[in-house]
């Protein structure tokens, strides 16, 4: 028989059992467990780059996974994604185990197993909970059997930052490789004795090891970086900072360099070259760089380059991933070191933080390599002003200028025009109603939403230097949120700033997920995605703050923006306008197939049949094992059709899914129902929407994830609701108050077993404001 792999983890001292050809995680309760399939490992584990790219762990001492004698073997190292990867290898008839624990007594840790059963391969895991948090999400896993050689390989994210972090406060890491030998039908008690201290022997413990300082280090190996790093573009699109002063990163004499710039993303990207045999380094703080301060370190070892992300603090340099990279490219030419590398979250929490203070102090290193271990690094270019520590000969604050690190845009091939304004997008333009497509001057904006619920703006106006949108709670300039287009040597950024006494902040409270721009002449214009911004707007209880908006332009000095000049001053939001989420094609019919068995059905008249061509308001609901919510809509209307849900017997205050025909197309609005008014709500991830019309027939079908979570508020138990049906007109790409055709319903979205049928309710409508939530104030045309 072709043995396959089973592979567990156990979290806080859980224990892995094997009873009657099935395989369980048990632990002092009955712990909940989830399940996925192994894949195949095609490539057997060596000892290859041990000391170099991974950290490797070995019974007997150096004994070698890739030959026949008996080795037990384990490997640790940092994908590019940033997550720890591990290898296990050993020779074992049912499992072979890699610990880690907190203490000696190894009842404070992790448990990682791979085994082999029945032909069948599973992965298991769990944390010693009835309700598991995953936390700590095994991303891929595969191995092999080959007889009793057992191999696996597995990511697990969310480790390098919470658990090494965590240990790092106990600064011991106790790790041990083990085998096992389970009897069918062995109890629980038993499989407790197996990983207990007091029957080591039972698990062959040979050789405890702490190596957790050694773990520290582990490098991300990068990607060929096939391009010369150069100081084109320093002061446009990216900002410099070299040692000696003005040097050239392309020469051939020493220069140690680094460039900080934007993605479109908006992830910042690094750039650093230096001469070193060991690594050269940036390094970014908010107080004294030598005692607190992030490190990006870009080694050479045997001829490739290796990416560190440390923390030095007290002359101490630990392993630190609170800022995933997202991207490592590197190259190595003698001692000419060049890498590239992007990273996640540091515009947000680092340059946010530093706002208050003003100040990001950064320094250039150089450092040596003993034994795979990087050393301290030796600064090269810090502050003469700052206590003097380390030589501090020439160090460079460069935070203002950091705050205007720009997002480069792809090429925007279409024009920008006014078309669809009022039904598809809200428009806000100077002079009032002038047509961006045209050649006069006008400066323009309109804000739509993706299919995927972010918020879709357009820029375009006339400026030597950027056109920007404001965006407020008060009718004020000031402490207000502004997206900038910039055209800078041809070219067109995107920046996101807080406008604070006059003075433009970056801001990344927000982010913009993608970005489109094009110049032609003073013209700007471009598109971009924005995330979050419903949190503009509802306050704390949901209340509703009024929101305005602004238009401006502006102009750049030596790459920095300078203060916004105000063309159209802030104007109050359209309180009649939702942002309709536009779908894609759907192919399928809506039926009644297999209501009650895998999904919930509601529909008015009572009995009445969706694919067929009589009046028919119907809706179903089925729950994914992730609890992914996919919900059906069908019913007949020159408007829209709608899908309501409510803690209580009422549709004072419900979430509202309606599907609305407009201009020949479906479209989806995400809505809130708030004491009779309806609003956008951008809060509840709605994916995968799908919709059609034939007529006065609307169909529609989408995805919602999290739903009893991100709607807490409005949740009665688990995924109970009170669930009502409901019609209602469209006027001017305007949803207008909602006709109740089918009463609160209480019903458990997630049991499928249920059929409900409706009689016919008496029709109820109540007046409705419906106000723009999470977008801008902007006019309709």
């Amino acid at each position: 028989m072709d043995h396959r792999l089973i592979f567990a983890m156990t979290l806080v001292a859980g224990f892995l059992i094997l009873e009657g050809g099935t395989a369980t995680i048990s632990t002092s309760g009955n712990a909940t467990f989830n399940t996925f399939d192994v894949q195949p490992l095609a490539t057997n584990i060596t000892n290859a780059m041990c000391g170099q790219r991974k950290l490797c762990l070995t019974i007997p001492t150096s004994c070698d996974p890739a030959g026949s004698a008996p080795c037990l073997f384990a490997s640790a190292s940092i994908s590019s994604q940033g997550n720890l990867f591990f290898e296990l290898r050993g020779i074992s008839n049912v499992y072979i185990v890699l610990g880690l624990s907190s203490d000696s007594s190894l009842q404070n840790g992790f448990m990682f197993a791979c085994g082999q059963m029945n032909g069948n391969a599973s992965f298991l895991y769990t944390n010693n909970s009835l309700n598991p948090n995953y936390q700590y999400q095994v991303v891929s896993a595969s191995g092999s059997v080959s007889g009793n050689v057992l191999q696996c390989t597995f990511q697990v994210s969310g480790l390098t930052s919470s658990i090494l972090n965590f240990f790092t406060q106990i600064n011991n890491l106790y790790v041990f490789l083990a085998t096992g030998n389970i009897i069918n039908g062995m109890s629980q008690s038993s499989a407790v004795q197996l990983f207990n201290t007091s029957s080591i022997g039972l698990i062959n413990m040979a050789n405890l090891i702490t190596f957790f300082n050694n773990l520290l280090y582990v490098p991300i190996s990068t990607q060929p970086l096939t391009a010369s790093i150069t100081n084109a573009t320093c002061g446009q699109k990216k900002l410099c900072l070299s040692t000696p002063t003005s040097c050239d990163p392309a020469g051939s004499a020493s220069c140690l360099f680094a460039s900080a710039s934007m993605s479109w993303q908006g992830n910042l990207v690094f750039e650093l070259r230096g001469n070193s045999s060991g690594y050269i380094a940036l390094g970014l703080s908010t107080v004294n760089p030598t005692l607190n301060s992030v490190v990006f370190a870009c080694a050479q070892q045997n001829g490739s380059i290796f990416l560190h992300t440390f923390l030095l603090k007290d002359s101490i340099l630990s392993n630190f991933t609170s800022y995933p990279v997202v991207s490592a490219l590197g190259s190595v030419s003698g001692n000419v070191i060049q890498c590239t590398i992007q990273v996640s979250g540091l515009n947000s929490v680092i340059l946010n933080s530093v706002t208050q203070t003003k100040n990001l102090y950064s320094f250039l290193a150089t450092g040596s390599i003993t034994n795979g271990i990087p050393g301290l690094p030796v600064v090269q270019l810090v502050n003469t002003d700052f206590f003097g520590l380390m030589n501090m000969a020439n160090f460079i604050t460069f935070f203002n200028n950091l705050l205007y690190a720009p997002m480069a845009t792809q090429p925007l091939t279409a024009s920008i025009t006014n078309a669809t304004c009022g039904q598809k997008k809200l428009c806000l333009s100077t002079p009032t109603s002038c047509d961006p497509a045209g050649s006069a001057s006008c400066l323009f904006a309109s804000a739509s939403m993706s299919w995927q619920g972010n918020l879709v703006f357009e820029l375009r106006g006339n400026s030597s230097g950027y056109i920007a949108l404001g965006l407020s709670t008060a009718n004020l300039t000031q402490n207000s949120i502004v997206l900038a287009c910039a055209q800078q040597n041809g070219s067109i950024f995107v920046y996101t700033f807080q406008l604070i006494d006059n003075i433009l902040y970056q801001s990344t409270f927000y982010p913009v997920l993608s970005a489109l721009g094009s110049v032609s002449g003073n013209v700007i214009q471009c598109t971009f995605q924005v995330y979050g911004l419903s949190s503009l707007v509802l306050g704390s209880g949901h209340q509703i703050r009024d929101l305005y908006a602004f238009l401006a332009n502006g102009s750049i000095t030596n790459g920095i923006l300078q203060a916004p000049v105000i063309q159209l001053s802030p104007t109050s939001l359209n309180s009649n306008s939702v942002i309709p989420i536009p779908t894609l094609p759907l192919t399928t019919s809506i039926t009644s197939t297999n209501c009650g068995k895998t999904k919930l059905c509601l529909r008015t008249p009572n009995g009445c049949n969706p694919a067929g061509s009589s009046e028919c308001l119907f809706a179903s609901s089925a729950t994914s094992s992730q609890g992914i919510m996919t919900f059906e809509l069908r019913g007949q209307s020159n408007g829209y059709i709608a899908l309501g849900l409510s803690t209580a017997n009422t549709t004072q205050y419900a979430i509202m899914f309606a599907c609305a025909q407009l201009s020949g197309t479906v479209s989806l609005f995400s809505t809130k129902l708030i004491n009779s008014s309806v609003i956008q709500d951008s809060s509840i991830s709605v994916d995968n929407i799908q919709g059609t019309q034939n007529g006065n027939v609307i169909r529609c079908t989408f995805n919602t994830a999290g739903l009893s979570s991100t709607a807490s508020k409005i949740r009665a138990l688990n995924t109970t609701f009170f669930v009502f049906l409901a019609t209602g007109d469209v006027n001017n790409g305007t949803l207008q108050a909602p006709v109740i055709k089918l009463q609160p319903v209480l019903v458990d979205l997630a049991n499928a077993t249920v059929n409900l049928f409706s009689s016919s309710p008496p029709i109820h409508s109540y007046s409705a404001l419906l106000i723009l939530l999470s977008v801008v104030p902007f006019q309709l045309f």
